[in-house]
């Protein structure tokens, strides 16, 4: 099973919404919602995520 607790901690650390963050990366709101689901996402998606939260 994937988990992206970590990434959901950063969200709520930063007052990030799903919404919000996809507008950020550009990517789309079904994207983000695979986070909640446990579904996996495309590596390039987990990058883009990986460097906006380095930047914030």
């Amino acid at each position: 099973m994937i988990s992206y607790s970590g990434l959901l901690q950063k969200l709520d650390e930063k007052g990030l919404t799903n919404t919000a963050l996809a507008k950020e990366l550009g990517i789309s709101s079904r994207t983000v919602a695979k986070i909640g689901r446990r579904e996996k996402i495309a590596d390039y998606v987990l990058e883009k995520m990986a460097v906006f939260f380095v930047q914030v």
